[in-house]
């Protein structure tokens, strides 16, 4: 019998489970559509087939969903006409998803800007949100001037502890796995030892390992300040959000996790500097 065509194939992890759409079915209000069949709620009905999308013409053509109440948050997947069957060029170049409680007042909680994914998934700290509102700033990656939305969902589940990996498919690591104050977060070979890689992304916008917080060290917002373990105090030093290209943002000092130098030896300790999409500020977030 002729071996298979699947001998020595490795198929592909399950897609991560992020729970519920909440979006999935709800009320929707939008930017005019480019024809009739392509209305909003087309964005919201789990269909990917047929041209079943949200297409509008207009200038920051906007997407409102109501979620019916005020929910939990975590992240966001947009799939655009490239996971329609369209051509990649049509993908929506940047965007923004603000989010409130009241229809009124709006926080900008995710910003993506030079995509050309037909997919994209935006993770948050945990949010409360009744209404979630997408805004297309570039609406092709060519020219074309429509906004095309095939899904736009919203998920609350909220993210699982794990190891978060990097440049060199290396983990962030706290030294020695020891908890005191002022060990130093750094880069290392990814591996299960102790918890010194097992990080959780909280509601609260901390990365915690160990009982304890990833902190700016002194609180400092300059260029090169290097990040260390310490007691969760709250404080502006220990806030951290998925942002664009794997960031992780410290919105204190606006700037982002990284490798100093893209030096991937072992041991070398992280630090904040301004965030630069580069390979050294590009971050996994556990996904199982």
């Amino acid at each position: 019998m002729p071996p298979s065509f699947e001998d020595g194939w490795t198929p592909p992890p399950a897609a991560v489970d992020l729970g519920p759409n909440l979006a999935l079915g709800k009320s929707v209000t939008a930017s005019a559509p480019c024809a009739a069949a392509e209305s909003a709620d087309k964005a919201v009905d789990g269909i990917l087939n047929n041209n079943s999308k949200w297409c509008s013409t207009a200038s920051n053509a906007f997407l409102t969903v109501d979620l019916g109440s005020a929910q939990a948050v975590t992240s966001f997947v947009v799939k655009h006409a490239g996971l329609g069957g369209e051509t990649t060029g049509w993908n929506t170049g940047a965007f923004t998803i603000d989010v409130s409680t009241d229809n009124a007042n709006w926080t900008t909680v995710a910003t993506v800007t030079n995509s050309i994914s037909s997919r994209t998934f935006f993770p948050i700290r945990s949010t409360t949100a009744r209404w979630v509102r997408f805004t297309s700033n570039t609406p092709t990656n060519d020219g074309n001037g429509a906004t095309r939305i095939y899904e736009f969902e919203v998920y609350g589940k909220a993210h699982p502890a794990g190891a978060i990996s990097g440049l060199a498919s290396k983990c962030i690591d706290v030294n020695q796995a020891s908890s005191d104050n002022g060990t130093k977060v750094q880069l290392f070979d990814c591996n299960s030892i102790s918890g010194a890689q097992t990080w959780s992304l909280m509601g609260d916008g901390t990365l915690r390992a160990l009982g304890k917080c990833m902190d700016a060290t002194h609180s400092g917002t300059a260029n090169n300040t290097l990040v260390q373990l310490y007691d969760c105090n709250s404080s502006g030093a220990q806030q951290w959000v998925p942002g664009a290209n794997g960031s992780l943002r410290n919105p204190e000092s606006g700037r982002c996790l990284d490798v100093p130098n893209s030096n991937t030896t072992n041991g070398t300790q992280l630090q904040i500097f301004d965030c630069n999409n580069s390979p050294a500020q590009q971050w996994v977030l556990p996904t199982q």
